[in-house]
């Protein structure tokens, strides 16, 4: 099994038995999109809600953005055929001292409103909190394990 890292404000798509990774996932979110039956997945590592869209070869640093490229991508890698589910992970509140401005929480909130707007449906999330997460994705099976302080978690 091949892992592939998935960097902050970077996506990828890989087939079974290829793996996906992301190591630190804080206030970021990790949007995972997954075709069963031809064992596809894309994963990737959003870093804000929203911005301008000035550095294309960033595609997944906002996620008004960053959700509809990987979908775009999926469609193409798959034949636009079958259904595409979406699990969505991460957007820690990190820093307790931060009052009143909650990135994690707008990255969430971000990233489900554009699930919505292409029609995919959630179906797995570990979400919020106050703890950074290591993701491992695997298209073999479409399960996502999360490695955090508080132990390790499937979706």
């Amino acid at each position: 099994m091949k892992k592939k890292n998935v960097g902050i404000a970077e996506m990828k798509i890989c087939r079974a038995p290829e793996v996906l990774t992301i190591l630190g996932l804080g206030s970021c979110v990790a949007v995972a999109l997954y075709h069963e039956r031809t064992k596809t997945g894309g994963l990737v590592h959003i870093m804000l809600p929203d911005g301008r869209a000035e550095k294309r070869n960033r595609p997944g640093k906002y996620a008004h953005i960053a959700v509809p490229a990987l979908h775009k991508e999926m469609l193409e890698e798959v034949g636009r055929k079958g259904r595409i589910v979406a699990k969505v992970c991460g957007g820690s509140k990190m820093f307790k001292s931060a009052t009143g401005f909650n990135i994690g929480a707008d990255n969430v909130t971000a990233a489900r409103e554009e699930l919505a707007k292409l029609g995919l449906k959630i179906v797995g999330e570990d979400c919020g909190k106050d703890y950074g997460r290591n993701v491992k994705f695997t298209p073999e099976n479409g399960k996502i394990v999360i490695r955090s302080v508080n132990g390790v978690i499937t979706i």
